[in-house]
């Protein structure tokens, strides 16, 4: 997903770039652009975590249960749990993903309105549509553990082990965690963004 929406971003950037160069960066044109620009990335980021969510849980009740789960429900379940999760304040990243993505959009327009020259502008255009790209990422992840938990939860799922990588990236918080069994409920927030630990089930 994360190559997907970086295709899409990348084309979406370079024909608002297009768009705000031909009318000469002015604030009118700057703020309905970048405007445009982050709702439409806000919208392909949102299907793009509904398909992740989807896969995810699909794969998380299969490899618990054996078969595949009643998937009519899904929909449903990411509008009603993951919009929420996506409002609220995440650990891991520190910030909310709705409002994060307006803080973003008005600082890109802020700075690109401010800047002196139209190269300046420009650079300062990509390095904010960067940001925004980089907090897609962080939440690809996000959404992917959450939708591994709540398929855990919806299977019955008491108990989970922590698994690292094991190898030389892995970070002196989460080695310690490897191999550790936590309850569901109790289970730690990930200490940092692309952790790349996961959470197995333990199967009774």
């Amino acid at each position: 997903e994360l190559e997907r929406i970086t295709r899409i971003a990348t084309k979406r950037m370079q024909r608002t770039k297009r768009r705000l160069f031909i009318a000469d960066f002015d604030e009118v044109n700057v703020m309905s652009a970048i405007g445009d620009l982050y709702e439409a990335l806000y919208d392909d980021s949102i299907e793009a975590f509904r398909r992740l969510f989807k896969a995810r849980y699909i794969e998380m009740w299969k490899y618990i249960k054996g078969e595949r789960p009643d998937e009519d429900f899904l929909d449903e379940l990411f509008d009603l749990y993951m919009m929420e999760f996506l409002a609220m304040p995440n650990p891991v990243v520190g910030y909310a993903y709705d409002t994060e993505t307006l803080r973003k959009r008005d600082r890109a327009e802020e700075a690109i309105i401010a800047a002196p020259t139209k190269l300046q502008k420009q650079v300062l255009f990509d390095k904010h549509v960067r940001y925004l790209v980089i907090q897609i990422s962080f939440f690809i992840d996000l959404v992917s553990d959450e939708a591994s938990m709540r398929a855990m939860t919806d299977a019955g799922i008491e108990k989970v082990m922590w698994i690292t990588q094991q190898d030389e990236r892995v970070c002196l918080d989460c080695d310690e965690k490897h191999g550790k069994i936590y309850k569901l409920s109790e289970v730690p927030d990930k200490p940092h963004p692309r952790c790349r630990c996961f959470l197995r089930p333990v199967l009774n």
